[in-house]
């Protein structure tokens, strides 16, 4: 059986950047949700938070909102139409990226990564 691939076009400078900068703000997310559920819990089970951990969540929710910001300041029609807001179609662009920022992508997946399992380690302590 012979497999019939059909060739996407690669995306434009101005879609990647969207692209790129679209998955950075979902995996800020959930890093973002992952530090406030590790902060809630370790409140409630030790009735005790340390200021750096205060601190580092307040730079990255501060990152999050700026790149949420700079979403919609340099792509308003794209962010207006949604354009790749769900999550599979955001997805299935990602083979169309250029070899570099699809290795810069992964390298911050490789980091989200070591998060969790930075913050498994220490809701085991």
């Amino acid at each position: 059986m012979v497999s019939h691939r059909i060739a996407t076009p690669p995306l434009s400078e101005q879609e990647e950047s969207y692209l790129c900068l679209l998955t950075i703000q979902e995996s800020m997310e959930r890093l973002v949700k992952l530090v406030s559920s590790y902060i809630d819990l370790r409140i409630m089970l030790n009735h005790e938070l340390p200021l750096e951990l205060i601190e580092h969540a307040l730079i990255l929710n501060h990152k999050y909102q700026r790149l949420s910001i700079n979403l919609e300041r340099f792509f308003p029609d794209y962010m207006q139409e949604q354009k790749w807001h769900n999550q599979f179609q955001r997805h299935r662009q990602l083979p169309r990226l250029s070899t570099e920022s699809q290795a810069a992508l992964e390298r911050m997946g490789q980091h989200e990564i070591q998060l969790l399992w930075l913050i498994n380690h220490m809701t085991r302590q």
